[in-house]
């Protein structure tokens, strides 16, 4: 497990308990600054104030396990519109939606994607690409985000 799945098995009980989801973790670099970004989702969205709520809690929580080492910055975000797939269930949640995919090699000589989400489990994903299906593992994929049209 690595240190971004710890954070976010002991994240996901403290938020669920405030009524939020705790959509994803990340732990980032900037330079030599360390980012720890809790994204937050509720069904109703997320507001500023939600997000501070949150970072209220996780950090008194932080200050008391001190999961990592060096010196960060937490911040508590929405996922967004656009948001990053990364977990099964965030894929089942995206079902019969647009999804822009990175793949790390080639499919069809296309590494980019924007395909039709038709089904998601543990194995892998189906999508639909110019009327082809195609099935993918996860470990195909570089990164996938919710497709949004901003026309």
């Amino acid at each position: 497990m690595t240190k971004q799945e710890k954070i976010y098995a002991l994240f996901e009980p403290i938020v669920a308990q405030m009524g939020y989801e705790c959509y994803d973790v990340e732990l980032n670099k900037n330079g030599k600054n360390r980012v720890l970004i809790v994204y937050i989702d509720h069904p109703d969205g997320i507001k500023l104030d939600d997000c501070e709520t949150v970072s209220r809690e996780i950090s008194h929580f932080l200050d008391e396990i001190d999961p990592i080492q060096d010196a960060y910055t937490l911040e508590v975000s929405s996922p967004g519109i656009e948001r990053k797939l990364s977990r099964v269930k965030h894929y089942q949640a995206a079902i019969g939606k647009k999804i822009d995919i990175n793949l790390f090699k080639p499919f069809n000589k296309k590494k980019k994607m924007c395909v039709l989400l038709e089904k998601a489990d543990d194995d892998g994903i189906v999508i639909l690409d110019d009327q082809e299906k195609i099935h993918l593992c996860y470990s195909d994929i570089a990164k996938a985000t919710i497709h949004f049209d901003f026309n």
